[in-house]
């Protein structure tokens, strides 16, 4: 599906609850640009032809006015281009579902290129001002083919049969040293079940790639039977999709690993848990894992719900590894032996004040190019990528052409590995932006972390407390002044940081995920009593 028709993002507050009314040219392009952008959620997609409305390739049931509950939602956005259809459409709703909010313009196929009105923005990210010369490219940069799937059956030889459902490579390293630790008990068997939840089939290859890695069973959810299977467990993180129901109906328990390390921008800590409730509602969870921190806090304003229990976040055993262990460079990273290496990431929602990118990216990309002795691992978020994609911003061949560029560049690393524990285990600081989770699973390495602020001002911060402990880039100058303190090994704000270790990261020994996998064993042992 190609995005044809431009959402009305004006009319929609970003992060609401949205359903579709429309199955059509227009629904489905609006579906793309929300699972591009990651703007807003996707409870329901609605059409008075839902029964013939097969989309095999999508994730979200196509359903009728009937079944929706509007308690779910902020607003119903008519997908329909014909006026009169559309006004007619309203009335339906209006009489089926009173207390919506029903919003409708005149798609608009005429300014498809431009979803955002940031000209600006698209300009400074355009890859030839971010890169200023590129010579000899021709294109040919290689891409990872599919390995055939690992064979597997459903039976379990008596043992605890624990099912990941994976669907955001984003998250990995929350399921990793988790399954990890099931995968050598004995009393487990172990599967992966990679679900495509945003049509963005790329998804599976990485996901796969990462699970082979484990040598752990995989499997899609397309050739995948639960009713046959019946875990004892699935395991899941956020799932967003129709499939949702067939976990909750074929699992004998299931468990919400819910990556969360602070609450969001602007939330108090009662709604961070409302919002925390809507995410995994639709799985209906048995048990919900969740950081210490955020657990602590929740405690702390009286909130009381049995399915929550605390753990330190086992993502941070791939940090403590990085730190403890000895790690193999990938191909092409031992160009960075000898330099002072920066780590750099990103955010996404690409158009907002979470990420920086376009800001500082030529200027930073310029003063590696202009000093050898340093180094630097740039580490894109996924969905940022994705979203400069979506939204045209870059073509396929934009990307290949940055990545050919630090693939040859003498002292830049583009990153796109599975995990960080890499970038973690060389770096000698952290550039990043505020709204990202790295501000706080950073503080364990001991390196200098710098903050990067909007120069318009928009900026989010996630935590001040943690902001204020980070060195602050807010302008070109700031920036090369941090790097010229990491290239002279200073750090003066390390105090202030490591103040704040044992707030934020409770337990940091590497072994969260085993404590997990014990408390996965309780659960079963609990159900045959």
């Amino acid at each position: 599906m190609a995005a044809q028709f431009v959402f009305p993002f004006e009319l929609v507050e970003k992060d609401s609850r949205v359903a579709l009314y429309g199955a059509g040219k227009v629904g489905q392009s609006y579906y793309c640009q929300i699972m591009a952008t990651d703007y807003c959620k996707l409870v329901y997609w609605i059409d008075s032809n839902y029964e013939l409305k097969e989309m095999p390739d999508i994730p979200i049931k196509v359903v009728g006015l009937t079944e929706v509950d509007d308690s779910l939602l902020d607003y119903i956005v008519v997908s329909i281009n014909d006026e009169i259809q559309a006004h007619q459409a309203i009335e339906q709703i209006k009489n089926a579902l009173p207390f919506t909010k029903v919003v409708w313009r005149k798609p608009d196929k005429n300014t498809s290129v431009d979803f955002f009105d940031n000209k600006q923005r698209r300009e400074k990210l355009k890859i030839i001002n971010l890169i200023d010369a590129i010579d000899n490219y021709n294109g040919n940069v290689s891409i990872a083919t599919q390995n055939e799937m690992l064979s597997y059956d459903y039976s379990s030889s008596g043992r605890i049969k624990v099912r990941f459902f994976y669907a955001y490579p984003q998250f990995w390293n929350v399921m990793k040293s988790v399954a990890i630790a099931c995968e050598n008990d004995d009393r487990f068997d172990v599967m992966f079940v990679g679900c495509e939840c945003e049509n963005i089939k790329s998804n599976i290859a990485v996901r796969r790639g990462q699970v082979e890695e484990l040598h752990i069973k995989y499997a899609e959810n397309t050739t995948y039977d639960i009713s046959l299977d019946r875990p004892d467990i699935a395991v899941v993180i956020c799932l967003y999709s129709s499939y949702s129901r067939l976990i909750r109906e074929h699992s004998k328990k299931v468990v919400c690993l819910y990556p969360l390390l602070t609450k969001p921008f602007g939330l108090s800590i009662e709604s961070t848990y409302k919002y925390m409730s809507l995410e995994v509602e639709n799985l209906g969870p048995d048990n919900i894992i969740i950081d210490c921190n955020i657990f602590h806090q929740m405690e702390k304003a009286g909130i009381v719900d049995k399915r929550l229990k605390c753990f330190a976040n086992p993502k941070f055993d791939d940090i403590y590894k990085s730190i403890h262990e000895e790690y193999e460079l990938p191909n092409g990273w031992n160009k960075l032996k000898g330099k002072k290496i920066v780590l750099w990431s990103t955010d996404h929602h690409w158009n907002s004040g979470d990420v920086s990118f376009d800001d500082y990216a030529a200027t930073i990309i310029r003063y590696f190019d202009e000093h050898p002795e340093m180094g630097c691992i740039f580490r894109p978020h996924r969905v940022l990528i994705m979203e400069l994609l979506g939204n045209r911003v870059w073509s396929k061949l934009d990307l290949d052409t940055i990545k050919e560029y630090f693939y040859k560049s003498p002292n830049l690393v583009w990153d796109d590995t599975p995990s960080y524990y890499g970038a973690y285990s060389i770096c000698d600081a952290v550039l990043v932006d505020l709204a990202c989770g790295m501000i706080i699973s950073s503080l364990p390495l001991n390196v200098p972390v710098a903050g990067m602020y909007r120069k318009d001002g928009t900026s989010k911060i996630a935590d001040y407390d943690v902001a204020e402990s980070l060195y602050r880039i807010d302008d070109d100058e700031s920036l090369v002044d941090f790097f010229e303190m990491v290239s002279k090994g200073l750090d003066p704000q390390k105090d202030k940081r490591n103040a704040l270790m044992s707030r934020y990261i409770e337990v940091f020994d590497g072994r969260n995920g085993e404590r997990i996998k014990d408390y996965l064993f309780e659960i079963v042992d609990k159900i045959n009593e």
